[in-house]
């Protein structure tokens, strides 16, 4: 079976290979996985404007709280659900506005520029999405294990193609599959605005998608159409931290939804089944899903909050938190100048 992907998956040495950030002015991480691009996109902005304000870049399964977005400079926060803008707003102080995943409107932004001969496909064979590393914390199983595995899968489920994260690529961990005849493809670094449309295009064109944990890939995998179930035993994935990032708190240890997870979608089934469905559109926010008027007069509102006095509340305030934020990060530059040239 020849797939058609049309972003170069198929090279993924050429699109996982590491790079300097992109550069978004107002929160580094709005551009992970090109979420700014795609929302900025979608409302019909330049590519070049800034959102004011932090995105959350992936599908919370949890009630932790970045301290990076707490502390962000910036009033607002567009978050994935109402109950992760409650729990933001009420621990930053920030104006939180529930838009649901940007996945949703990578789809959306997709299938509006798509050939229209490019969109009508054959859903055939099984897409794997392993659990995978970050950029500081390495992820770890028997990846020659679970290879073994994913070949020895019924017939109904190949041909069978591994998605591999950039950070794994460049580790080399796809060489275990790569040795059992497996494909590897890949969305490509996670710094690139491609990378969600990469992954949308890799899952729309497999009937099934399986992984070994649970992430985002995998409500984005069945948003994309994909039939998934889970292979091997999520408790084998181990993490390491070479250079001391902060880990998220037990993470070999399920909380709620993953243990939801494992049981809606533990057996295989030829079709994705409605509870499936709205566990998955619960967690990604898509009650919450804007449409491009909206979302245009969403980002022009979050425009008029960053010219406003902090709204930074409790431990956070203070002299400096009492700028607007535009103001704020225009005197952290200036700031950062001086030591620069005083160097």
């Amino acid at each position: 079976m020849a797939y058609n992907f049309l972003l170069d998956q198929d090279n993924p040495q050429k699109i996982c290979a590491d790079r300097t950030s992109s550069y978004c002015e107002i929160f580094e991480p709005n551009c992970y996985y090109g979420n700014e691009s795609i929302l900025l996109r979608y409302a019909g902005f330049r590519g070049d404007e800034s959102i004011k304000a932090v995105i959350e870049h992936g599908v919370p399964i949890d009630d932790s709280i970045w301290d990076a977005e707490t502390h962000a400079q910036v009033n607002s926060c567009l978050t994935v659900t109402a109950r992760r803008g409650q729990l933001l707003s009420k621990n930053s102080g920030k104006f939180c506005v529930p838009i649901g995943f940007s996945f949703l409107y990578a789809i959306e932004n997709f299938i509006s520029c798509c050939p229209v001969d490019s969109l009508n496909i054959s859903r055939v064979g099984t897409v794997v999405l392993p659990a995978h590393s970050s950029q500081y914390i390495i992820a770890d199983f028997d990846y020659e294990s679970y290879a073994d595995e994913l070949t020895h899968l019924p017939s109904m489920y190949h041909p069978i193609v591994v998605c591999m994260y950039w950070k794994d690529f460049l580790l080399e961990k796809h060489n275990a599959f790569l040795l059992r005849g497996l494909p590897v493809v890949s969305a490509g670094n996670m710094y690139d605005n491609l990378f969600q449309y990469r992954l949308y295009d890799i899952c729309r064109q497999f009937k099934y998608a399986t992984s070994n944990i649970v992430g985002t890939h995998v409500f984005s995998s069945v948003k994309a159409g994909c039939s998934f179930f889970f292979t091997s035993q999520p408790s084998c994935v181990s993490y390491s931290n070479p250079v001391n990032a902060p880990l998220e708190p037990n993470p070999s240890i399920p909380n709620e939804i993953e243990v939801r997870a494992y049981k809606l979608f533990k057996k295989s089934v030829n079709y994705t089944t409605l509870e499936q469905i709205k566990f998955v559109n619960s967690l990604m926010g898509a009650s919450h899903f804007r449409g491009r008027k909206e979302m245009r007069a969403i980002l022009r509102l979050l425009d008029i909050y960053d010219k406003l006095p902090s709204l930074a509340s409790g431990a956070m305030l203070g002299p400096r938190f009492l700028l607007p934020p535009f103001l704020h990060r225009r005197f952290s530059r200036l700031v950062r100048r001086f030591h620069r040239n005083g160097d």
